[in-house]
């Protein structure tokens, strides 16, 4: 059986899936492979960003950094 070296996962939608996280978590450990996990937003809206410019820019950076922690 050929080995996974990196895998990349993206969970798409905007539920967490625990149950597939932990599926690439497991089958990174069994083939000792790298394991990279990211996320997207979409991007604000106009309204959004004239009406909560800088509200809005420090809830996206928290938000960057407890997902990456």
């Amino acid at each position: 059986m050929r080995r996974f070296k990196n895998i990349l996962f993206c969970p798409l939608g905007h539920n967490d899936n625990a149950a597939a996280l932990r599926r690439v978590a497991v089958l990174a450990d069994h083939n000792h492979a790298n394991l990279t996990v990211f996320g997207a937003v979409a991007a604000p809206t106009r309204l959004q960003r004239l009406l909560h410019n800088a509200a809005f820019e420090q809830n996206l950076i928290a938000a960057e950094g407890a997902a990456l922690h």
